[in-house]
């Protein structure tokens, strides 16, 4: 199971249609959804943490289509810190590891942030373009090491390698721009080790 935590007041929630989940909500500026798993210290939740260095290699991938592309302030795929708390402000995360895209730009980024010392972020020179499906995965080794794959390809990078013992969950998270994306369709999301 997946818990949705609306950014800010939503008076529309997550919308299943047919062959997709569309997390536009209100398609409103400001607005949108932190989706995530395996946190069962959250009520209604089932699953465990990954904890790096411990479990063997594994991913968090997503198959995304948006109608406007370049109109989301933020929209991540990745792992992020199970301890922290949900966050209206995406940077204020102390520890995460994400590949999307950001500022109402289309340009498919890799961001990190490894205990609060600020992020990193890199271009990886590819694109979102307007409702056309991207596979966007988030990969970590068994030692930590991130790497990230667009459509199943190695994408371009800044390395960086999460701590070891660190307990990390999988997460989707989405804040419309001003100029508003439409919809927003998640046509799978999947969370585990990888092959």
């Amino acid at each position: 199971t997946f818990a949705v935590y609306p950014i800010t007041t939503s008076t529309a929630g997550l919308d299943m249609d047919a062959g997709y989940l569309d997390i536009s909500g209100d398609d409103t500026n400001t607005e949108g959804f932190h989706i995530y798993a395996g946190n069962a210290s959250w009520p209604g939740l089932v699953g465990k943490p990954f904890v790096v260095g411990t479990d063997p290699a594994f991913q968090t991938c997503a198959t995304i289509n948006v109608a406007d592309a370049d109109a989301a302030t933020e929209l991540w795929v990745g792992f992020r810190r199970a301890s922290e708390v949900h966050n209206a402000t995406f940077n204020n995360f102390d520890t995460y590891a994400v590949i999307g895209v950001s500022a109402g730009a289309a340009d498919i980024k890799t961001e990190t942030e490894l205990a609060g010392a600020g992020e990193v972020t890199t271009d990886t020179t590819q694109d979102l373009v307007n409702a056309t499906a991207r596979t966007l995965c988030t990969k970590v080794s068994a030692a930590g090491v991130l790497s990230y794959t667009i459509d199943g390809a190695i994408a371009t990078t800044t390395a960086a390698t999460l701590t070891d013992a660190l307990q990390v969950i999988p997460f989707i998270y989405f804040i419309n721009a001003a100029a508003l994306t439409g919809e927003v369709k998640i046509t799978k999301w999947a969370a585990g080790y990888q092959d």
